[in-house]
């Protein structure tokens, strides 16, 4: 069984934080593109539909100013959980659509 090598309460906490991070990460690169795609070309219809919609406005203009002025990245306040509601409302557009 797989579920088997989580059997310590301790080692699933481990885990959970560990997908957490990851996720954290992985929507941190996505901003990142995503304002590297606004720097390059603010009226792109890719940038105008996806940025206000997995981002908050603040964020990615903090992060378009920071590759602008080759800044290091410093810490902005994902909304994990903004990001995650709109994707899974995409995934059920486009499976609608398809």
């Amino acid at each position: 069984m797989a579920l088997a090598r989580f059997s310590k309460p301790i080692d699933q906490e481990k885990e959970a934080k560990a997908i957490e991070q990851r996720m954290r990460r992985a929507v941190g690169k996505a901003l990142t593109n995503i304002a590297s795609l606004g720097l390059t070309d603010y009226a792109h219809p890719k940038f105008e539909y996806y940025a206000p919609l997995f981002f908050d406005f603040r964020e990615v203009r903090q992060r378009m100013k920071e590759i602008d002025l080759d800044m290091a990245h410093s810490v902005v306040r994902i909304h994990i959980k903004k990001f995650l509601f709109a994707l899974f409302d995409e995934a059920n557009e486009s499976r609608k659509g398809a």
